[in-house]
C-alpha cells in the first residue's frame, strides 16, 4: 500500500507502480485465469458463469473494477456457486472473507483479545461516526478518540487505541491508511455497509 510504503525506506533501483482499477477485459481475464489454474479440477469451468453474473449486475460490475473486491467476489462465488441477490449479503460475505480467510491464509495474529467480532463492531462505529460527519477520509485525531472510548467495553485500556488502529489498518485493509495519518475504508461501499449495520444493530 502506497501510504505504508512511503513511511519506510524507499527501494532504490526499482520501478514504482500503482495498481489501477480493472477494465472489463481485465476483469474477465482475471476470472478466466483464476479458474483455469484452480487446484480443484471440477471448478475450472466456473469462469463463464461468474463473468455472466457480474455482467448482468451493473453495481457489482462497478465493484469488480477494484482488484481486491474482485478477488473477494470470486472467493464468495467459489464457495456458493452463485453471488447473493442482495448486495448487503455480498458485502457481508466479503467482509467475513477478509476477516477470516485472509488472516488464516497468512497466519496473522491480531492484538490480544481483539476478535473479529470486536473488529466488526469497531468498524461499524467508525463508519457511522464518519458518515454522520460527511467524511470519506479522516485523520488519526478523528478516529483515535472513537477507538479509545470503544476499548474499555472490551476490557481493554483506551491507551491501546493507536495499537488497535495500526492492527486493523495494516492487515486486511478494510480500513487503511490512505496518506500519512489519513485513513479511510478501502471502498466507499464498505463504509456505507458498516454504517448501515451500525443502524441495524442499534435499532
Amino acid at each position: 500500500r502506497k501510504a505504508g510504503y512511503h513511511q519506510r525506506l524507499r527501494l532504490h533501483a526499482f520501478t514504482e507502480l500503482e495498481i489501477l482499477d480493472f477494465r472489463q477485459q481485465e476483469i474477465e481475464q482475471f476470472i478466466e485465469n483464476w479458474f483455469l489454474y484452480h487446484p480443484r479440477e471440477e471448478r475450472r469451468g466456473y469462469a463463464p458463469y461468474l463473468k455472466q453474473e457480474i455482467k448482468s449486475n451493473p453495481r457489482i460490475q462497478t465493484l469488480a473494477a477494484n482488484p481486491l473486491l474482485l478477488t473477494l467476489i470470486t472467493l464468495v462465488y467459489e464457495d456458493d456457486m452463485a453471488l447473493p441477490e442482495r448486495r448487503s449479503t455480498l458485502y457481508k460475505k466479503c467482509v467475513e472473507t477478509l476477516l477470516s480467510r485472509w488472516d488464516s491464509s497468512r497466519s496473522i495474529r491480531r492484538v490480544r483479545g481483539f476478535s473479529q467480532e470486536y473488529q466488526k463492531q469497531l468498524l461499524q462505529e467508525i463508519a457511522w461516526q464518519m458518515h454522520g460527519q460527511g467524511l470519506r477520509y479522516f485523520t488519526e485525531d478523528n478516529v483515535l478518540p472513537l477507538i479509545a472510548r470503544f476499548l474499555p467495553a472490551l476490557g481493554m485500556d483506551g491507551s491501546q487505541a493507536h495499537d488497535v488502529l495500526l492492527a486493523i489498518s495494516g492487515d486486511n485493509g478494510l480500513l487503511r491508511e490512505q496518506a500519512d495519518g489519513v485513513y479511510g475504508f478501502f471502498h466507499l461501499t464498505l463504509q456505507e455497509y458498516f454504517a448501515s449495520q451500525y443502524i441495524k444493530d442499534a435499532s
